[in-house]
């Protein structure tokens, strides 16, 4: 009878320890998940369907740098986390549609203690990000002028095409995952050549280069409003080895 009543409350003692050390811990998946998930147990596959935007933030600092992510009711996440891993870090830039899934961090983070400059954070909440991705543009970037162009030979033109004033292009690049359309910008010296049809040359450019082996293919579209503006009668636009009449 007395190593019964000792089992029990050593059974009972286990119990309570295993409650304690249970709650005490740092256990993030049994945190509310708000952007969609079990709760209980990680996620066979993230939920993507929250909309946000990228947005700069004065003195922010996160895995994406000062950029931090604005929900549609106008909430600020500060994204201190990342679960999942990418051979090269992901490359957002201001204004970038995003769909994404996420946790809220609890306790403290690698970045608490860093500071860029003096002026206060606006209200937000610290978040692991779960899953994140740029949502396309149907909107066309503009055409800009600079001098002293060259092609960029990290992107390919694989096909272009006049649609009213768009120029329509379908690219290839090397990297480590697909880049928005803001990573792309077109550019034109402002000089034509005098022939017949008159001939100039744009220059597609990438502001930031992934060094990894994946391949992607993207569609991106730039308004030459601009060029037509300046010189209205056809004109042969060329970029890299593909020639089109505008």
């Amino acid at each position: 009878m007395k190593m019964k009543n000792l089992f029990i409350t050593a059974l009972k003692v286990l119990a309570v320890s295993l409650t304690f050390t249970l709650t005490s811990c740092d256990a993030p998946w049994f945190d509310p998940i708000e952007g969609g998930g079990t709760g209980g147990k990680p996620p066979v596959k993230n939920d993507c369907s929250l909309e946000g935007t990228m947005v700069s933030v004065v003195c922010g600092v996160g895995v994406y740098g000062d950029l931090w992510i604005q929900t549609k009711d106008g909430k600020l996440l500060q994204p201190v986390e990342q679960s999942f891993q990418t051979l090269c870090p992901l490359v957002f830039a201001e204004g970038d549609k995003v769909k994404f899934g996420y946790r809220i961090k609890r306790g403290a983070t690698t970045f608490d203690s860093v500071t860029t400059c003096l002026a206060a954070l606006p209200p937000h909440t610290k978040v692991i990000v779960d899953c994140i991705n740029v949502v396309p543009s149907n909107a066309c970037g503009n055409l800009m002028i600079s001098d002293s162009l060259s092609d960029d030979n990290s992107v390919h033109v694989l096909e272009a095409k006049i649609v009213g004033n768009k120029l329509k292009l379908r690219v290839g690049y090397s990297g480590c995952n697909e880049q928005p359309a803001s990573n792309f910008s077109l550019y034109w010296s402002g000089d034509v050549q005098e022939s017949l049809p008159l001939q100039t040359r744009v220059y597609l450019q990438a502001k930031e280069r992934q060094f990894c082996q994946a391949y992607f293919t993207q569609e991106l579209c730039y308004d030459l409003s601009l060029l037509k503006s300046k010189h209205n009668q056809p004109i042969k636009v060329k970029i890299q080895d593909q020639e089109i009449v505008f």
